[in-house]
């Protein structure tokens, strides 16, 4: 996978939960409805790829959350997050505090707001931390701006040095035979990402690109980077671009919901010249919500074809996780 991908493309999916897209009163099919643009963290390498909800319709019986209105509220979620082709897992985290200044009435959902909050992640290679801002000055548009430290163990490939440009970078399955060296180290990374979203009827369509600049600390002339699979000059810009077209399912109490639609995304790292493009399709299953004390309880599977990539083209790849939200 790309490990924000694959592991990002599932964090988008993780606080996004595509239920906020669904409205609770919906209008006729022939109109064109704006569906809740999520911000990332995710995201999802990332490689597979999260971020916050931008509208959740209100739970049926005795929900915790009581609907949108104006003001301030704190969310919190966690995902757990695996990967094939790469092999890689993850858990990520974040906590929001969000103030709404608009709702739409009719749609039952936050129209308008900004938040801002942490962000972590941990795997058996690489860990990060990080703080982000996100403003959503209309549901069908999200802006977020995003800083992290990542930290990187020394161990499987990450962080794995090149005083040379390989030919071959994939480090999880040629390690031993490939030149360089692994070693402990850090990088920064800045990040803006903006998410367009929009619903006819039981369609969503959903675009989100995220503009990353890493900064690696140390020598070398090359990094092989295990969150986003690929290979990056020592000031890197990663351009990460991933489209959505999911259609509701099935529906049932308390928000039950079932997505299934298909995916396509490019990542090219821009100083390296290195590109990867993917298709293939997800499945999204939201429980009726809340679940116990879970809000917003996700099951999310998605997987397709690499048909561009300089170590796996023409190879399948395949990503799932689990998490829930915290409406605190």
């Amino acid at each position: 996978m790309s490990r924000r991908t694959i592991l990002q493309t599932l964090a988008i999916l993780t606080v996004l939960a595509f239920p906020p897209a669904i409205l609770a009163d919906e209008p006729p099919d022939d109109v064109v409805s704006p569906a809740p643009a999520a911000p990332a963290e995710p995201s999802a390498p990332e490689a597979v790829p999260a971020t916050a909800a931008v509208a959740e319709p209100p739970a049926t019986g005795a929900p915790r959350w009581p609907g949108p209105h104006l003001g301030l509220r704190t969310i919190a979620s966690v995902d757990l997050q695996g990967a094939y082709n790469p092999l890689g897992i993850q858990v990520i985290g974040s906590i929001d505090r969000r103030w709404v200044y608009d709702v739409d009435q009719k749609r039952n959902i936050e129209w308008s707001f900004v938040q801002a909050g942490l962000n972590a992640m941990v795997s058996p290679a690489i860990a990060s931390a990080g703080l982000h801002m996100d403003w959503t000055p209309a549901a069908v548009l999200n802006l977020r701006f995003q800083t992290d430290v990542i930290g990187y163990y020394g161990v499987m490939g990450a962080l794995r040095q090149f005083d040379q440009r390989p030919k071959q970078f994939d480090v999880d399955r040629n390690a031993d035979s490939l030149p360089g060296r692994d070693r402990s180290g850090l990088a920064f990374r800045v990040m803006l990402q903006p998410t367009v979203a929009l619903q006819v009827s039981k369609v969503i369509v959903r675009n989100q690109c995220n503009l990353s600049l890493y900064r690696f600390v140390g020598s070398g002339n090359f990094f092989y980077d295990y969150e986003n699979d690929t290979l990056m000059a020592p000031t890197e810009l990663l351009v990460f671009n991933q489209t959505f077209v999911l259609i509701e399912t099935w529906k049932a109490k308390r928000d039950a919901l079932l997505y299934v639609g298909a995916l396509y995304d490019v990542t090219y790292a821009a100083r390296t010249e290195v590109r990867r493009q993917r298709v293939g399709g997800i499945v999204l299953l939201q429980p009726k919500d809340p679940w116990g004390p879970l809000d917003r309880l996700r099951i999310y599977v998605m997987g397709g074809w690499i048909f561009e990539d300089q170590n796996r083209r023409n190879e399948p790849f395949v990503a799932g996780g689990i998490g829930t939200d915290f409406d605190l």
